[in-house]
């Protein structure tokens, strides 16, 4: 057996690691937390990571139109528009966060409660295969790293899953399909992009899309991407020359039209070297009609940094609808294809975006805007107004489109595609995107969390068409499809009646209760028996101690003889010892316990929080069966939290001259905002806030 110290030490680290795990489960004391549930009693909380700062749990943005939010700045509006009113910055609550602090984190098929990282090849002409190896965290950030390794991965073809052909590069995607979605509200990352301005190769993107949909499942996809439609008419229900696509749930064979609607918070390239360009992109369908373009609605669009040296506009891509306007005798470019219109603006950039953390946000409100943003600057709105119904000179028509209404969920992908920026043969590989954080915040009025809501449920329709959401029958790889109504999902969770593929889950899930059950036992147990020792062991102590005063005491016994005329002498070293330090008496079973305890505490700190033997993750399963199950995992500290300056006021710089930034680098080129297309902001403000974080 163990010495005891051992044991004590063992039995510390051990309830020290269930106390935090425990912690890691129980977020209820988080200041954000509990400043949700006061605003929304009804709110599921368990989305908020605890290692969140506080100063994060309120984000500051005007939410009415695009005029009053800019007279929020005092900004002129020379292009008229709708009425200004006052400006009313709404503080929203945090109901959705990512830190990313602890390394063992598992994103295989249904481990992980938020994201899964997916074996796949892409849709888009990819020549990076999709690896869950390729997403690690490190240092309090996620990394999803490209590299020069050939891979094979499953491909979710319309006809079936098939394994790739091997392409040249490995990279990664993390996807929170069917497990955390949302309505509405602003999405924030603090990202740092692969690779350099000057060689051109990476894909990095975030965008979200309607839950009806997984991206990169094309039988999932097919009728529902990117559709955001509720009319029933021709559009909906035929193909064009100019439109490939039929709506598969739509207002003529359903209660409402349903789809998958795509909105890009960032894809960023590199054409030209030292001129890395970002665009910013609303994919919808159906397509508007040929010889029309949505650049003519008024009010639709606005780029506020117009100006350099940002330079946003309108997406000068080419797409299959692009026409020649014979009477403006122009060529008309209309971004898209034959399945999806983009509403698409672009905006330059420069070589800090890779050398340094830039936060990216946009701001989505249902059925009437898009909004996004860098380090709090407004750059881009698609509004409702843009999406108005529209015929041409041949009588040919489509309704109204919606700005999305169906809760969607998170894609963070780092691609290599010759479809988007060409790969140059010296590209910088192996390189990673480095996030630091993912963040949502919702209006109090408007908190709306989950894949399957009463207006826009998702969950009966992915059940019945379950294998055009998962890639089956290849060896060496496997997928996963839970229940969103279940947190998570994870593998713990109930499986769905009648399906085979998860009919291991009910055996792990009984399985992992009984060895959490026992395992928690057994700590108990040796908590008791290690306190139970200590007594033993202090009594005997005692005892001890006892044994040897009384033989001192015994007469005649060696040493305790007294010698005639000494007693004067002895009386006065026992007085004088009075003044001395004491023999120190034996130490409690209490305080040997928690001393034990402390010598624990340091050696799991040593070889934990630096890093000597890191703990394994532990997925840890609450309650029965039927029961929600929240999984998190836990790791060694990474360092913490960057420290967090207040929260910057919304749309900070929108329309005015750029405010001096947080940050290390600040770059003054480029000219103030003034009055002109978009209603001018300084670009520079971007820029100049590159550091600054929440």
């Amino acid at each position: 057996m163990l010495p005891t110290r051992r044991r004590a030490i063992v039995g510390c680290a051990l309830f020290v690691l269930g106390v935090a795990v425990t912690h890691a489960l129980d977020n209820s004391n988080h200041a954000c937390v509990q400043r949700l549930k006061a605003a929304v009693p009804a709110a599921e909380t368990v989305w908020i990571d605890p290692d969140t700062p506080d100063t994060a749990c309120g984000n500051l943005k005007c939410r009415q139109n695009y005029t009053s939010c800019m007279g929020f700045q005092g900004f002129p509006d020379p292009y008229g528009g709708p009425l200004r009113e006052p400006p009313r910055p709404e503080n929203m609550l945090l109901v959705f966060s990512d830190e990313f602090n602890h390394p063992y984190r598992d994103f295989g098929p249904g481990k992980d409660y938020k994201w899964q990282a997916l074996d796949l090849l892409y849709v888009n002409g990819d020549k990076a295969g999709f690896r869950q190896k390729a997403i690690t965290i490190r240092d309090g950030k996620l990394l999803i790293t490209a590299s020069r390794e050939p891979t094979k991965a499953p491909f979710s073809a319309h006809w079936g899953d098939q394994l790739s052909l091997e392409v040249p590069y490995t990279s990664g995607f993390l996807q929170g399909w069917n497990k955390f979605c949302y309505t509405g509200g602003y999405l924030e990352i603090r990202v740092k992009m692969p690779g350099d301005d000057q060689k051109g190769g990476f894909w990095p993107a975030l965008f979200t899309l309607g839950n009806l949909g997984r991206a990169g499942y094309l039988r999932s996809t097919e009728g529902v991407w990117p559709w955001s439609y509720d009319t029933c008419d021709l559009a909906a229900t035929q193909t064009f020359p100019w439109s490939d696509t039929k709506q598969l749930i739509n207002n003529c064979n359903a209660a409402k039209g349903r789809g998958s609607p795509e909105i890009d918070l960032f894809e960023i390239g590199v054409w030209q070297a030292g001129d890395p360009e970002l665009s910013t992109s609303y994919a919808v369908a159906p397509i508007m009609p040929r010889y029309t373009t949505w650049m003519n609605s008024p009010g639709g669009m606005y780029f506020p940094t117009y100006q350099a040296p940002m330079y946003s506009g309108t997406n000068g891509w080419s797409g299959d609808n692009s026409f020649y306007n014979e009477g403006e005798s122009k060529w008309v470019p209309r971004p898209g294809s034959k399945l999806a219109d983009y509403y698409s603006g672009t905006h330059r950039l420069n070589a800090s975006f890779f050398t340094d953390f830039y936060r990216f946000g946009f701001d989505w409100k249902p059925n009437e805007y898009i909004r996004w943003y860098i380090n709090d600057v407004l750059i881009q709105e698609v509004n409702k107004n843009a999406l108005k119904a529209i015929s041409n000179n041949f009588n040919e028509s489509v309704g109204d489109r919606l700005i999305p209404l169906e809760p969607s969920y998170i894609n963070i992908a780092l691609a290599m595609s010759d479809n988007f920026a060409p790969i140059h043969p010296d590209v910088p590989l192996p390189s990673s995107m480095e996030i630091d954080y993912v963040r949502i915040w919702q209006q109090k009025e408007e908190v709306n969390i989950g894949c399957d809501t009463p207006d826009y449920p998702t969950q009966a329709y992915i059940d019945a068409h379950r294998s055009s959401y998962m890639v089956s029958g290849l060896d060496g790889f496997e997928d996963f499809v839970g229940d969103s109504r279940v947190i998570g999902p994870t593998r713990a969770d109930k499986p769905i009646a009648g399906s085979s593929s998860d009919s291991g889950s009910s055996i792990a899930a009984i399985i992992g209760g009984v060895v959490g059950g026992v395992g928690a036992l057994l700590l108990i147990g040796l908590i008791v028996f290690l306190w139970v020792r200590h007594k033993k062991k202090k009594q005997e102590a005692e005892a001890a101690a006892n044994a040897i005063e009384l033989g001192k005491n015994k007469p005649g016994a060696a040493g305790n003889q007294v010698m005639p005329g000494s007693a004067d002498k002895l009386a006065s070293v026992k007085d004088g010892a009075e003044g001395q330090q004491q023999p120190e008496k034996p130490p409690s079973g209490v305080a040997l316990f928690f001393q034990d305890c402390g010598r624990g505490i340091k050696g799991l700190f040593h070889r934990v929080c630096r890093g000597e033997q890191m703990t394994r993750h532990q997925r840890v399963m609450l309650g029965g069966p039927d029961t929600a199950r929240r999984q998190q995992v836990w790791g060694g500290d990474t360092g913490g939290t960057p420290n967090r300056p207040p929260q910057t006021v919304a749309m900070m710089a929108a329309g005015g001259a750029g405010r001096p930034g947080f940050g290390t680098q600040q770059q003054p080129y480029g000219a103030p905002g003034r009055g002109g297309y978009g209603r001018g902001v300084d670009p520079n403000a971007v820029y100049n806030m590159n550091m600054n974080v929440r």
